[in-house]
């Protein structure tokens, strides 16, 4: 199509899905309408991403505050082992506490015994030392 020239005086935006020109309304006064709606849309578009940033912080938060309890969560896991160990000991500590005094009270038994024991021989030895007064008493 060498030599063919058109022209033309105005461009106008293809806005898709709306026709131009039927309802009387300017160029001017659609692209102006259209400026609107571009600074609805950012509008909307800002306010959307300020709900995004809140919703970020607030999830932030709620990470810190998930770590935070997992941190005591297992400090309490830890103080529970270490509670568990404790009890342990303490059983063993009163197991070994039970054995001793039973065998301290059966030396306690034996020493009784031994402190009678000890009475008795006392007791035979001043028997013996006085018979053997009386016999040499009567010897002599």
């Amino acid at each position: 199509m060498d030599g063919t020239y058109v022209e033309e005086d105005e461009v106008e935006e293809d806005v898709h899905g709306v026709v131009t020109g039927l309802d009387g309304v300017s160029p001017r006064t659609e692209l102006e309408n259209q400026g609107d709606d571009n600074e609805k849309e950012l509008e909307d578009m800002r306010l959307r991403i300020e709900e995004l940033e809140i919703d970020l912080a607030n999830a932030k938060d709620a990470l810190a505050s998930l770590l935070n309890s997992k941190a005591e969560l297992q400090e309490i896991e830890r103080k529970d082992v270490e509670m568990v160990k404790v009890q342990k000991e303490l059983a063993e500590a009163k197991d070994k506490t039970a054995k001793l005094k039973s065998r301290n009270d059966a030396l306690m038994v034996k020493s009784k015994e031994a402190d009678m024991a000890r009475y008795r021989i006392q007791s035979l030895e001043e028997t013996a030392k006085e018979l053997r007064g009386f016999l040499a008493s009567l010897k002599g």
